[in-house]
């Protein structure tokens, strides 16, 4: 066999390059997959540098990819069906399902409170809501109330606890329980019992106060779990008896502590009668 010397495999590869070589349009779109658009390149970074909810935020009620309009009342918010349905048992049962408005491309929201249900949709996408915690007006917390009933029909994970701990804050302030209270009064009592519990435990550490107002005894009178919860609270709660203090030139009440306490209230040192603290002076 005639032995191949590298003059000759220089013209056999020369003959056969053609065949071996990448087609000219081929190494074009491998040379394009390796260099992105410069407008593709920023779309995508603006996305990773944001958290889940600050991506769904800036898609609320926004055309872009939007399957759905919801209409209710006189408002249409363009959403999305596979966000909706995966915070929703409600939304999911509808879209998933065989029914009329399963492939729909508008559905409408009748009988609900509008603000509640523009709240809901806006906590769908962005995981928050615009509730001040301090000098609540009757319009919010009427809003907070709905939310509670909205959330509970459509079945939104995480929004009746949220609403829930943001009146109880706002009770634990004690800087709008009148609002509060008048407000609680349609709730649905069922809607009410699995948040009964906080509620007393609240409720109890201000009932002086409380007392004086017309609408806690008229949401106590709707709400009968509520109000046994909160006579349980009493009973079982640790007794903490008054004493009062005076020296002649110091008068205070205060629950029951140690008696080196008088001495830093009156100067003075104390003795217990019954449930009075009779203090005398240094000798």
């Amino acid at each position: 066999m005639r032995e191949i010397t590298k003059p000759m495999f220089a013209v056999v590869f020369t003959f056969f390059r053609p065949f071996f070589s990448p087609h000219p349009t081929t190494a074009r779109k491998r040379h394009n997959r390796k260099q992105p658009s410069h407008s593709s390149s920023k779309v995508s970074m603006s996305i990773a540098s944001k958290t889940p909810r600050q991506v769904d935020s800036q898609f609320f009620n926004s055309e872009i990819m939007s399957d759905i309009t919801i209409v209710f009342g006189d408002k249409r918010i363009r959403a999305h069906k596979i966000l909706l349905l995966s915070q929703s048992m409600y939304f999911k049962t509808l879209f998933c399902g065989e029914f009329k408005d399963s492939n729909a491309s508008e559905l409408k929201l009748e009988e609900d409170d509008v603000d509640a249900v523009y709240a809901m949709l806006e906590y769908m996408y962005t995981g928050g809501l615009a509730i001040p915690l301090e000098k609540l007006e009757e319009d919010s917390a009427t809003l907070l109330i709905n939310l509670i009933v909205v959330a509970d029909k459509y079945q939104v994970a995480g929004l009746s606890d949220l609403v829930s701990n943001r009146l109880i804050q706002i009770l634990e302030k004690n800087d709008s329980p009148d609002t509060v209270f008048a407000a609680l009064v349609p709730l649905p009592p069922h809607l009410l019992e699995a948040r009964a519990d906080g509620l007393a435990q609240v409720l109890r550490g201000n009932i002086d106060s409380h007392m004086l107002l017309t609408s806690f005894h008229s949401m106590l009178d709707a709400h009968g779990v509520l109000s046994r919860k909160l006579l349980h609270e009493f009973l079982t709660a640790p007794k903490q008896p008054k004493f009062h203090f005076s020296n002649g030139k110091f008068e205070c009440d205060t629950p029951v502590r140690p008696l080196p306490k008088c001495r830093q209230h009156c100067g003075s040192y104390g003795r217990v009668v019954e449930t009075v603290v009779v203090v005398g002076v240094d000798n």
